[in-house]
């Protein structure tokens, strides 16, 4: 089958939906099918195109998402001609203001070409407020866009039930649950060298808590101050950069002898460190009614699996179904830390030896780029193609 991606940045841009479409690019194509990608028109890509960094044609063509793409989407689809686009949707991603309203244009032309469409909504519209005025003019428009979406697409994806739920309000549709996918793919780490990561990284031998990317830091510091005055030797990895409020970053200045900070790491260097660590801890934010929390739409809840740590997330009303299958996840409240620090020190006293294999186990059938490439090869067969 002729398969396109159609996303808005592509690697070596950082950009969390374009390490995804690289992914379901390569992960496709290991699968027999022919694979293109068409994005924006960014040097960084056009440079990579040149040099022959990718396993796939790439066309980085797309000035804009406006009735400047037409030509350019339509000479893609002349060249490559695709019997399925699936466009990576993200609001932000397709207009600066978040509002792409020409996308649903652009993908009406699509279908015209006579090239089925699947929709994956990594996100779908922000949270509805009355003030300030351009906050809730931004969520209506962003639903009315989703609406409209919804409508062309032959099929729909998402990541978690949350989204599920707003997009099944608009179709009659089947909405596709399919979680988001780690863009640090695991590799073969012996133990010594596991042991080796592990004094680079903390002067004493003590157990590790680790966490990846910029969340709410915060409650992260906090949290680990409380836990230091029960665990003399505990130490903290922030895979990533610091992102704290000056009041937390005091704790921080206190706490740093126990702290690495290991800035922008190769993904191998990420595995590695989320592998030499004893438990991860994903503070997702939620606002005091509740809105937020930890889901499967994270690219770092699903590097922690692959590594097989036992994980602490927070509850809120984006915890979905499948989180709750997960062995080893457990969901604390924010407004809670003795209950998230009695968590992390059960965790930290104990062999989790069994935890993290049931771990590497259910992201090898869930969250592996073979498993989801699996969930969307049974999604594009029923609908005839050209």
């Amino acid at each position: 089958m002729r398969i396109a991606i159609l996303t808005n940045r592509f690697p070596p841009m950082l950009d969390g939906v374009g390490d995804y479409s690289s992914h379901l690019a390569n992960e496709l194509q290991h699968n027999g099918h022919k694979v293109s990608v068409i994005c924006r028109r960014e040097a960084p890509i056009q440079q990579a195109v040149r040099d022959g960094q990718f396993n796939v044609p790439v066309a980085a063509t797309i000035p804009t998402w406006s009735w400047r793409a037409i030509n350019p989407l339509r000479q893609f689809i002349n060249e490559h001609q695709p019997d399925w686009i699936l466009v990576q949707y993200v609001p932000n991603s397709f207009q600066q203001w978040a509002m792409p309203v020409w996308l649903p244009v652009l993908i009406w032309f699509i279908k015209r070409q006579g090239v089925c469409v699947s929709i994956t909504f990594h996100e779908v519209s922000t949270r509805f407020k009355t003030w300030p005025l351009r906050y809730g003019i931004v969520s209506l428009i962003q639903r009315l866009l989703a609406w409209l979406l919804v409508r062309l697409a032959n099929a729909v994806v998402t990541s978690i039930d949350y989204y599920a739920r707003q997009l099944q309000a608009y179709t009659n549709k089947p909405i596709h649950l399919i979680p988001i996918g780690s863009n640090i793919i695991p590799v073969a780490i012996m133990k010594n060298e596991l042991t080796i990561t592990r004094q680079q990284l903390m002067t004493n031998s003590g157990p590790i808590i680790s966490t990846f990317g910029i969340r709410n830091q915060d409650i992260l510091l906090q949290v680990f101050e409380q836990v230091v005055q029960q665990l003399e030797h505990v130490n903290l990895i922030i895979v990533g950069n610091l992102n704290l409020s000056a009041s937390t970053y005091k704790i921080y200045q206190q706490l740093q002898h126990r702290i690495h900070v290991t800035g922008y790491l190769p993904r191998e260097d990420v595995f590695r460190c989320l592998s030499a660590s004893d438990v991860f801890f994903i503070p997702d934010p939620v606002t005091s009614k509740g809105e937020g929390g930890s889901s499967n739409k994270s690219g770092s809840l699903a590097a922690a699996l692959a590594a097989g740590l036992p994980i602490i997330g927070t509850k809120g009303d984006m915890n979905n179904d499948l989180l709750r299958e997960m062995p080893g996840v457990f969901l604390e409240d924010t407004d809670n830390l003795d209950l998230i620090k009695s968590c992390l020190l059960t965790l930290l006293s104990k062999d989790n030896t069994a935890i993290r294999q049931s771990n590497m186990h259910f992201f090898d059938q869930t969250f592996s780029w073979p498993a989801i490439v699996s969930r969307y090869s049974c999604i594009l067969k029923p609908i005839q193609t050209k």
